[in-house]
């Protein structure tokens, strides 16, 4: 069994497209194609790597956009800035970080943001995701905690440091954690999963 490669099948011809093998030094978290370039994949690892590939080339090499180290297990990627040339990840820990997805630049990074996004009063117990609103050009954090409370917060990265708004709390019907969200900017929903 392999973990660690980036297969990329073309279901419409039901064939192998691309196998990018050791593309990471640990299991893959999760798999991302950029909303505006189709061919660019986002993977990250257990490892704390984040890796950006031109899936137009085939040699793995040659492929490679950026390599982003986190740092700790990344647990989810997203887009976000015009044209999803900013990229977002969370961590295991709760970590979060902003990069450039070309350039491979950090643009901030927070070891822990649970604290930076808890309303007084409002214990944070996980980070859900992060979303970007296009016609606000924000990316935003949503965390929550074990009795089903949501929290959002704008972030801005800033001389390598995040600097999040004052959390707004998000009606929720949830008792219980909240595992995962997704964002609509056009219409501005917000559907979350617990």
């Amino acid at each position: 069994t392999v973990f660690n490669c980036g297969i990329c099948r073309d279901l419409r011809a039901a064939k192998l497209w691309r196998l990018y093998e050791e593309l990471h030094p640990a299991s893959i978290t999760q798999a991302v194609f950029h909303p505006a370039a189709p061919a660019v994949l986002v993977t990250a690892c257990a490892e704390g790597i984040v890796s950006v590939t031109d899936n137009t080339i085939a040699d793995i090499d040659d492929s490679l956009v950026s390599v982003l180290s986190v740092g700790t297990s990344v647990s989810q990627v997203g887009f976000a800035g015009e044209g999803g040339q900013g990229l977002h990840a969370t961590t295991d820990v709760h970590g979060l970080s902003l990069w450039n997805v070309y350039s491979g630049d950090r643009l901030g990074q927070v070891d822990d943001a649970r604290p930076k996004v808890a309303p007084e009063g409002m214990k944070i117990d996980y980070l859900v995701g992060c979303v970007y609103h296009e016609g606000m050009d924000s990316t935003g954090v949503i965390a929550g905690n074990d009795e089903g409370q949501l929290v959002f917060s704008s972030v801005l990265a800033q001389n390598d440091s995040l600097e999040f708004a004052p959390p707004v709390q998000v009606q929720s019907q949830h008792t219980d954690a909240v595992r995962s969200c997704c964002f609509d900017s056009v219409d501005g929903l917000l559907v979350t999963g617990g």
